[in-house]
């Protein structure tokens, strides 16, 4: 850590805002939610509503992404075998997902295309830290799930609203039109993790559905109030690939393991945690999806009866646990590694 650390602060902090050119070849996948944001401008991106983890976390990088690291120094980081001589990388990486997972993702990709003193891609550098931690942490036999907290986007509390089933019609061809697609609308109730948020304008059918005045419409709904993903309802649900998916007509049968269209519920609520996804880049915007983790550990637990279910006890607390308990003892965690 201190090879990093004292490397960020002597090498000074340039940023030289240029032209954009994403690292995207098109756009990848069309239907359900895409959501439009306008392209990184500098590196690092920094903000004034960050606070002081985050702001390092990010002249760290850009310091390091600036430098010729040595073989010397590689071999020394690779030769660290205590999570307490790490546990400052986690801090600051947590910080900046917390912050604003889609400006890291942009930062990640592209930010080489806009400072040019850059060596790489963040997002390699930040990949080959996070896999010396797990390697780290499992070797210590950790329980406390610090690196899933860390590379999530976003943990919510939601009640599901509304889902339509749709087509990725620029994925790979099923039956002539495309890979089925889950699009759920949803209402956040309580945030884990996440400051600024992907949100978009709710549905008319959610209108209808929290209607006023015997009108069956709610038009003083604020812009941006809803929370929009998507998720594959082809993968599988213990992780490691996607199930085949057979054309049936006009619908399909969903073979395997497969989460299939009834994996989440309307009017139901959910502990979910999110990937942002960075899609493609049109010239104007950069277009991101989210979608629940889905790896055959975390990802999706149903709240019921005010209690979080959890059948595999990934985090260590039961099978079924109070929802208070369970959102509490994320919270302890995370406090950990905001606070080594």
């Amino acid at each position: 850590m201190k090879i990093l650390i004292v490397l960020a602060f002597l090498i000074p902090v340039s940023v030289r805002a240029q032209s954009v050119f994403p690292d995207s070849s098109g756009p990848t996948s069309a239907g359900c939610y895409r959501l439009a944001v306008p392209p990184l401008t500098e590196a690092p991106p920094l903000h004034s509503d960050m606070n002081l983890s985050t702001l390092l976390g990010y002249l760290y990088l850009d310091s390091v992404m600036r430098s010729h690291i040595t073989s010397a120094q590689w071999a020394a980081f690779d030769s660290i075998h205590s999570f307490d001589s790490l546990k400052y990388f986690l801090k600051y990486l947590y910080a900046i997902t917390a912050y604003d997972p889609v400006l890291f993702e942009e930062y990640g990709n592209d930010a080489p295309f806009i400072n040019p003193s850059y060596t790489g891609k963040p997002a390699a550098m930040v990949n080959y830290i996070e896999e010396k931690i797990g390697r780290v942490l499992h070797a210590k036999g950790d329980t406390t799930q610090m690196m899933y907290l860390t590379s999530a986007s976003y943990i919510l509390h939601i009640k599901v609203k509304n889902i339509f089933r749709d087509w990725d019609t620029l994925g790979h061809i099923v039956g002539g039109k495309g890979t089925p697609q889950a699009c759920v609308e949803a209402s956040i109730l309580d945030t884990i993790k996440g400051q600024h948020i992907l949100t978009g304008d709710c549905s008319w059918l959610y209108r209808i559905g929290n209607g006023h005045n015997g009108s069956g419409i709610n038009d003083s709904t604020p812009t941006g109030a809803c929370f929009h993903f998507e998720y594959d309802p082809a993968s599988n649900k213990g992780g490691g690939g996607v199930s085949f998916v057979h054309p049936s007509n006009d619908s399909v049968v969903f073979t395997g393991n497969s989460l299939g269209w009834d994996a989440l519920h309307s009017d139901s609520e959910y502990i979910m945690f999110f990937n942002v996804l960075y899609e493609d880049y049109d010239g104007t915007n950069c277009y991101f999806i989210v979608r629940p983790i889905m790896d055959g550990e975390g990802g999706i637990y149903p709240v019921m009866g005010g209690n979080v279910l959890d059948p595999k006890n990934h985090w260590r607390m039961g099978t079924s646990v109070n929802l208070d308990a369970f959102e509490s003892g994320l919270k302890n965690t995370i406090y950990k590694i905001q606070n080594p």
